[in-house]
């Protein structure tokens, strides 16, 4: 992580990933105005123009763009509920953390720190899988929580 947070601090033009990652965000920043409320979708295989405006044929990647390509994709709408759901996520990460919980809190800063080059949970199943059981886990631990006690 420590590596992680170093390469991405220091000057991009040294660094042949990080350029085409700024090269696919501005990319993705200019299609977005087209449609900024809704995206501009998910490119599928059979429409070249899709494929073109998502920057597939100058090989760069929706995967290695975080949140820009999922706002790319989803819009400012999508952007929001990302928003939303994070917000959530940390709040009651922070109230199990208290609780000493301590699973949760490191797992959505991780998520925090790495999203503008990736999202873990949208581009992997397993990766999915774990924040749907997270979150879950999170709505069931403030259930639990505000419970009353039984004597």
């Amino acid at each position: 992580l420590g590596q992680y947070l170093t390469s991405s601090l220091q000057n991009v033009s040294s660094d042949e990933s990080a350029s085409i990652r700024v090269i696919g965000r501005e990319l993705y920043m200019l299609e977005l105005a087209k449609s900024p409320i809704w995206g501009r979708g998910y490119p599928h295989e059979s429409s070249r123009a899709a494929y073109t405006a998502a920057g597939v044929y100058e090989s760069i990647n929706l995967n290695d763009n975080g949140i820009i390509a999922f706002t790319y994709i989803y819009g400012l709408i999508g952007f929001l509920w990302y928003i939303v759901l994070q917000v959530k996520m940390l709040k009651q990460a922070i109230v199990a953390n208290k609780n000493k919980k301590y699973f949760f809190l490191p797992y959505i800063i991780l998520n925090l720190v790495v999203v503008i080059n990736l999202l873990f949970w949208y581009w992997d199943f397993t990766s999915g899988v774990v924040l749907v059981i997270i979150i879950s886990t999170l709505e069931e631990y403030k259930k639990v929580r505000k419970q009353p006690t039984q004597k």
